[in-house]
């Protein structure tokens, strides 16, 4: 092995420094180890990609935390934006370091369209914050498709590697299916996002005799922040479906709620500039596990169906379509077995932790070598 070429990530814009530890926003171990951050971005766009990276060394590359005193062959700046880091980002244009964007949220479009709380529309600011530093730095990473092609507006070296599943909680053979009882519709996510159940709800509602939902999610004060009168729907919602709300604590006992058995829902309203941009990682991490996943039309979903020839996923585009797979999950001529195979096969082939850090290596080599 020759020598290492580091590569330092920024995480949540947690750029550690003097001023930070003085206003107590960081320890001054952070100085020394880097800052990192509690959520999800971190653990699979970083720390999954980072102890992979770090097992194998591709072209000799050694992922870690931004660390202030290292010399970096690249720095990247993961969810992470505004002055401080675009600051850096203009200190780093030396040769010898290379600067990359990893944006995981659309703020680049203008916010259009209708929204459903508080802080769901991006604002100017962080338009601005998000088209400034991806014009400074040399290259951008975009976490899905739609995005990277949106991004590429603002730096022409723009490349799509999607989110991942961490090799280990994708398990083949995890079959299942429904027994007597009804069939639990699995959802997770931010409880401020539950308000997206209200696009299927008059479905929910219809076939509640036959489904109940299973709703993995964190502290529900979070809807007092929706607009009027989605809080009133949801509860009259949920008066009339079968449900069950389970505390997330970890993604290992997310993926342990999915082996359970089920099938996964992701339905979203695409009547806003900001949903068209999520990633695909709401669903894979349940097709990880087998369960199918019933879903709209957001362009990362249609690229995993795609990737899948239609097996292991649905998307549904409106009413009729919704009704038309919940009639086909309830019939007894569907195909469990290979539908849930199929759905593991698309995460292992195209969403592992193994094989989007390779991309990710191919990426950070090919822009270092420039």
């Amino acid at each position: 092995m020759g020598k290492l070429r580091y590569i330092g990530f920024i995480v949540d814009s947690r750029l550690p420094g003097f001023s930070e530890c003085f206003k107590f926003h960081c320890t001054p171990r952070a100085l020394i180890s880097g800052w990192p951050s509690g959520s999800s971005v971190f653990l699979m766009r970083f720390q999954w990609i980072a102890d992979y990276i770090n097992q194998t060394h591709p072209y000799n590359l050694h992922y870690e935390l931004y660390r202030p005193w290292r010399k970096y062959a690249g720095v990247i700046f993961l969810k992470s934006m505004g002055k401080t880091c675009a600051e850096l980002a203009r200190r780093l244009r030396t040769p010898g370091v290379s600067t990359v964007f990893d944006t995981n949220v659309d703020y680049f479009t203008p916010a259009s369209g209708t929204f459903y709380y508080e802080g769901m529309a991006p604002t100017n600011e962080q338009r601005q914050a998000a088209i400034e530093i991806a014009e400074l730095c040399d290259s951008v990473i975009g976490d899905s498709k739609y995005l990277t092609e949106v991004a590429s507006k603002y730096n022409s070296r723009a490349k799509w590697i999607p989110d991942n599943v961490w090799d280990d909680l994708i398990t083949s053979g995890n079959s299942w299916k429904p027994g007597q009882s009804k069939i639990p519709l699995l959802w997770s996510g931010a409880s401020i996002k539950l308000f997206e159940l209200l696009l299927i709800s008059d479905i929910l509602i219809q076939y509640s005799g036959d489904v109940s939902l299973k709703l993995v999610t964190n502290s529900l004060d979070a809807l007092d922040s929706w607009y009027s009168p989605y809080k009133i729907q949801f509860l009259e919602l949920l008066s009339q479906v079968q449900h069950e709300f389970i505390p997330f604590t970890s993604v290992e006992d997310l993926m342990e709620i999915y082996s359970a058995g089920g099938v996964c829902i992701s339905p979203r309203f695409m009547n806003n500039t900001y949903n068209q941009g999520h990633t695909e990682w709401k669903i894979t991490l349940g097709m990880a596990r087998g369960r199918v996943a019933l879903c709209s039309e957001v362009p990362s979903y249609v690229d995993v169906f795609e990737r899948a020839d239609g097996v292991g996923i649905r998307i549904c585009k409106n009413d009729e379509e919704w009704r038309r797979v919940f009639e086909e999950i309830l019939s007894s001529d569907f195909d469990w077995e290979k539908e849930q195979e199929a759905a593991m096969k698309v995460v292992g082939e195209y969403y592992s932790t193994e094989v989007v850090a390779q991309m990710h290596a191919d990426f950070l080599n090919e822009i270092l070598s420039d």
